[in-house]
């Protein structure tokens, strides 16, 4: 038997909408030495049908099926049956473009731990543009870097665990043992915990995964908290395990931390008096911020509602500067 090379794992929880598209997209990959497997995490609609009538059609599909436990636990069951040399993860609303895997296995050979491609947004897939770019610009850095990439990334592309090749060899039962009650922020911890296990990482600026925006989606209903917020920074942060690496990521973690803050401004909890805004303030006193970080920690004067909604507003102002720039380059 072939070695196989990628295992593409989707969890799935009621997707029946979306789920055909998205695994007939990883069906139609050029590069073929894959296996689909098929996490079904307790759904009630339509979800286990559609999963059954794909296996029966290709015998690259695994098909498993476990209570509803969450998106973390649903990849984590993947992963026990995965047999690929590289572990890549979608989701069940989302399409692979058909060289996705073909791109991505170019720098395989290379001694790298993650290799990470560009992420396209889309609402309708009739307006998904076909990435005409011929060059594979390509760049490496070590994992403190990803880490730092990771703390103080505002977006997808570092922080998800989609459009990302994974030595399966370096996984182990902690990466993905991550409390249910995470539900925003799991894949960001998953990958910071393993990206203290890798060593090099490779970027290419091609498009290898189209990620579908829709009203649904879970990073649009979760109103947190900042006591949920302090939750996370704590699992977060309890990977790092090295004094000497704390200390070097220092200005990457407050930045960090600040963002989470940001993330809370809907907590009337919150105000300029409270002890955690106070140490906060104090800890980052002469250390270098971003703008972002600095609209922050100024907006606390402002009741609940209204900081928050210019929070958003000038998050998004500087996140499409910032791509506006990149894209002009």
């Amino acid at each position: 038997m072939d070695l196989i090379k990628i295992s593409i794992i989707i969890p799935i929880y009621n997707a029946q909408q979306y789920l055909d598209h998205t695994i007939e997209s990883v069906l139609n990959q050029t590069f073929t030495s894959f296996e689909l497997i098929l996490v079904n995490d307790g759904s009630t609609d339509e979800s286990e049908r559609i999963c059954k009538k794909w296996k029966k059609q290709d015998d690259r599909i695994k098909y498993i099926y476990q209570s509803n436990s969450g998106v973390t636990a649903a990849r984590a069951k993947g992963l026990s049956v995965a047999s690929g040399v590289w572990v890549m993860f979608c989701d069940s609303d989302d399409l692979l473009p058909n060289n996705s895997l073909e791109l991505l296995m170019m720098n395989s050979e290379y001694d790298y731990d993650i290799i990470i491609g560009n992420i396209k947004n889309f609402s309708d897939e009739n307006s998904i543009e076909k990435d005409i770019r011929d060059e594979n610009l390509i760049t490496v850095f070590d994992n403190i870097c990803f880490i730092k990439q990771l703390l103080n990334s505002t977006g997808l592309l570092f922080s998800s665990p989609c459009a990302k090749l994974y030595k399966h060899c370096l996984f182990n039962k902690d990466i993905l043992s991550i409390p249910k009650s995470i539900v925003r922020g799991e894949d960001f911890i998953m990958n910071f915990r393993y990206a203290m296990y890798a060593c090099r990482v490779c970027y290419i600026n091609n498009y290898v995964y189209y990620y579908r925006q829709h009203a649904q989606s879970a990073i649009h209903i979760f109103h947190t908290t900042w006591e949920y917020e302090k939750t996370f920074l704590k699992i977060l942060l309890s990977t790092i395990q090295n004094e000497q690496v704390f200390n070097m990521l220092k200005p990457d973690i407050m930045r960090c931390v600040i963002r989470s803050l940001g993330n809370a401004y809907q907590d009337k909890s919150l105000n300029r008096n409270h002890s955690d805004y106070v140490a906060i303030r104090q800890s980052v006193k002469g250390m270098h911020l971003g703008v972002m970080e600095y609209i922050i920690l100024d907006l606390i004067v402002f009741p609940a509602s209204i900081r928050y909604f210019l929070y958003r507003v000038c998050r998004k102002i500087l996140f499409y500067t910032h791509k506006f720039q990149i894209e002009r380059k």
